[in-house]
């Protein structure tokens, strides 16, 4: 950081930028027989530093995240849950922190 001393005061001045580009994955998941038995990645999203949440809108069915180069690679299916008629919504957190730069002006 670069400081500037005028008379008796010092001062500092920093500029951080935000990289607000982040992009929410989104899946869809498939149902034989009431069972949740796999997820598709429909967009893999982008700047995820570790895996995101997995979890669906309803009953018990559980899959975790894996990722590459910041996107979602793919959701596996842990536990596919029981009773379903329709398949359930993919929920996936969003990415957990947002880049940022620091500049010396």
């Amino acid at each position: 950081m670069r400081s500037e001393r005028t008379r008796d005061h010092e001062t500092a001045v920093a500029v951080v930028l935000h990289d607000w580009y982040y992009v929410t994955a989104t899946a869809t998941a498939t149902i034989v027989g009431g069972v949740v038995t796999s997820i598709t990645v429909t967009n893999p999203g982008a700047e995820y530093v570790s895996a995101p949440t997995v979890s669906f809108s309803s009953g018990s069915a559980a899959a975790v995240a894996t990722i590459s180069a910041g996107s979602v690679l793919s959701i596996s299916v842990t536990n596919g849950g029981s009773g379903y008629v329709t398949p359930p919504t993919v929920i996936i957190s969003s990415p957990s922190t947002i880049p940022t730069s620091t500049f010396e002006i």
